[in-house]
């Protein structure tokens, strides 16, 4: 989900150009951001326009965001999605953990450290911690198997957990 991210979007979107496909969904921007993202990539991308003028997060974070995961499985016809904000980059290295990590049924979502982009005006704050004995700058799922929604809230707002979706 993007707002008015023209300044990140093509870092972002160029950091994914190892993904099969790409949805976005564009809450509302008034700035560049969605034909930003259309220039640059020539993987298959799905741009979804918000309708709704109240911001999407106003309307319920954990709707929104279960909303925005069902139409990108939907959209993108895969079995296993990886979530990325309009702030963050992943390397391709990611793409081999993901298939090795997927390959095991029982396994259906996966944390990983997450860097943000940012300038000096626009400062994205990151906690580190460990988790199951590893070092992690800012935490997040950010892999999912189809079937799975955000569930609780853990620590500074951050949804990190999943549950199977009834």
């Amino acid at each position: 989900m993007v707002k008015n991210a023209g300044f990140f979007i093509a870092d972002v979107i160029r950091s994914l150009s190892w993904v099969d496909s790409l949805y976005l969904y564009d809450d509302q921007s008034i700035d560049d951001t969605a034909d930003i993202a259309r220039h640059s990539t020539l993987r298959p991308l799905v741009i979804e326009r918000g309708l709704n003028a109240e911001p999407a997060f106003a309307r319920g974070e954990l709707a929104t965001r279960n909303y925005i995961v069902g139409r990108a499985f939907d959209e993108c016809n895969c079995d296993v999605l990886l979530l990325a904000g309009s702030d963050e980059m992943f390397s391709s290295s990611l793409r081999t953990v993901i298939c090795e990590t997927f390959a095991d049924p029982l396994l259906n979502s996966l944390c990983v450290s997450t860097w943000h982009l940012y300038t000096t005006k626009q400062y994205i704050h990151c906690w580190e911690t460990h988790m199951n004995g590893v070092y992690m700058i800012d935490p997040h799922v950010r892999v999912i198997r189809c079937g799975r929604v955000y569930g609780g809230r853990i620590r500074m707002g951050a949804i990190l957990s999943f549950e199977l979706r009834t």
